[in-house]
């Protein structure tokens, strides 16, 4: 399925998800403590007999039950050499179980394993990792790609980058939120659109976690900022322990009144996790019937993004307060460049942080030393102790992508002082991993450019990348 092809099936209404796979299986017999993907494989009848019931309650998107199926997760089970099997075979039973009636979409998630610096995984390793899966899941047929139940910003960019760089299949992509509008990683509601919806993601949204009740305001935060279609998948009520069973309280009617709200609240992609039966789903889509959806916007206003935090720039010529005092003609941040006093530039970066500066502008470009080295460690350092956004500074485009590549957040590409030529070269990996744009406006009268000084740093008009022409 194209991504335009893809686009039409929402626009036409309200799209309904599936629901429940893995507390539907349990009760249907599956065992604590088994690999549930091996487990399917071996009674295969049971899931698509499951499948087959949400598709007759409306279920326009069944997930593969391939949730876990990656190398780290399979591990555990010494299964990851049948890798490629396992999911191939998976999206073989969604396939019957849809007789043509549903999409089907490659189900990806955490692998578990925590990224550095707090854990041992690296990024790059990790986005290998999900390749093996994205691969095996396209060349198995999917139509689409959910990227679900995700509790970190970074390895969520992680698996959009992976999918993106197999296929341009569409990706739906789904964050697990806590009441107070954040992941346990600490991410935003309005942090995660931002940055997701810039980096290819079709539609973007939130699962798990809580019942839909406890959706309801952070799906508005997430709507106000999109420029994608949002995803609601609650559980049935919250998880509550009874007898020693985990149990989902809320019945499909309440489940369904509620999901309504979340339809009224501008969701466009409607289904159940967590202890909701295809009764859940058959009476949500019947409570939609009469709802008409809101529109999806196409523009989300300037916003930049931190893994945790978002900025949107809105005066009328669009500046931006950009801190630039990183800057490798400064003689103290030479020194610090040339020794890798990751200390310095740290206190620079606080310093500026502390003066609410829009975006904090790095810059490694010294003859004699590896700049793309020092600014893939500068922005390791400043984001694990500064939350403002950051801006990139550099002619190189391998330096580009690589900071892009590492840095979870929406980032400025500041190319105020760079020629036609130059800028040109950058224009790709900007648009790749869906940053802004930032130019000076100084150069005399005729010129577009201007540069204003400001104590706090330097106002640079902000533009899209995509739409910076010559």
């Amino acid at each position: 399925m194209t991504r335009a092809e893809f686009q039409k099936v929402w626009q036409a209404g309200f799209v309904i998800l599936d629901g429940a796979t893995g507390s539907n299986l349990q009760k249907a017999g599956m065992p604590a403590g088994v690999c549930p993907e091996a487990w399917i494989l071996e009674n295969p009848s049971v899931l698509i007999n499951l499948q087959k019931e949400f598709v007759r309650a409306g279920t326009q998107i069944l997930y593969a039950p391939t949730f876990a199926a990656n190398r780290l997760k399979l591990a555990s089970y010494g299964l990851e050499k049948d890798l490629v099997r396992i999911n191939q075979e998976l999206v073989k039973l969604s396939r019957e179980a849809a007789e043509g009636k549903a999409l089907v979409a490659g189900d990806m998630t955490m692998t578990g394993e925590m990224l550095s610096p707090i854990g041992d995984l690296e990024l790059e390793e990790l986005i290998d990792i999900y390749k093996e899966q994205a691969q095996a899941l396209y060349d198995a047929g999917v139509d689409l790609f959910i990227v679900e139940t995700m509790m970190s910003l970074q390895e969520t960019r992680a698996a959009v980058l992976a999918i993106r760089e197999i296929c341009d299949l569409p990706v739906m992509v789904s964050m697990t939120f806590e009441e107070s509008g954040r992941t346990l990683y600490g991410t935003s509601c309005e942090a995660a659109v931002t940055v997701l919806q810039n980096l290819g993601a079709d539609v973007v949204g939130m699962n798990c976690s809580t019942g839909p009740e406890g959706m309801l305001s952070n799906l508005q935060r997430m709507v106000s900022c999109a420029a994608v279609p949002v995803l609601a998948k609650p559980n049935a009520g919250k998880p509550q322990i009874v007898d020693g069973m985990t149990v989902y309280p809320a019945v499909p009617e309440a489940f369904a009144e509620a999901g309504k709200k979340l339809a009224e609240a501008g969701a466009r992609f409607l289904g159940g996790c967590c202890g909701t039966t295809p009764e859940h789903i058959r009476q949500l889509a019947e409570a939609l019937q009469n709802v008409e959806p809101l529109p999806v916007s196409e523009e989300a206003g300037c916003m930049l993004a931190s893994e945790r935090e978002t900025i949107e720039i809105q005066a009328e010529d669009a500046d931006c307060i950009l801190g630039d005092q990183i800057d490798p003609a400064d003689d103290e941040v030479q020194e610090a460049l040339r020794d890798e006093d990751m200390d310095t530039i740290l206190d620079l970066a606080q310093d500026q942080a502390d003066e609410e500066v829009s975006a904090l502008n790095l810059c490694t470009a010294l003859e004699g030393v590896d700049e793309k080295g020092l600014m893939t460690s500068a922005i390791d350092e400043v984001t694990q102790m500064i939350s403002c956004a950051l801006s990139v500074e550099t002619a190189d485009p391998e330096v580009l992508e690589a900071a892009l590549r590492r840095y979870a957040g929406r980032a400025l590409v500041n190319v105020s002082g760079l020629k036609d030529e130059e800028i040109r070269g950058l224009l790709p990996v900007a648009e790749k991993y869906g940053a802004l744009l930032a130019v000076r406006e100084d150069i005399g009268q005729e010129s577009p450019y201007r540069l204003t000084s400001l104590k706090k740093g330097t106002v640079l008009r902000v533009i899209e990348g995509s739409r910076l022409t010559f």
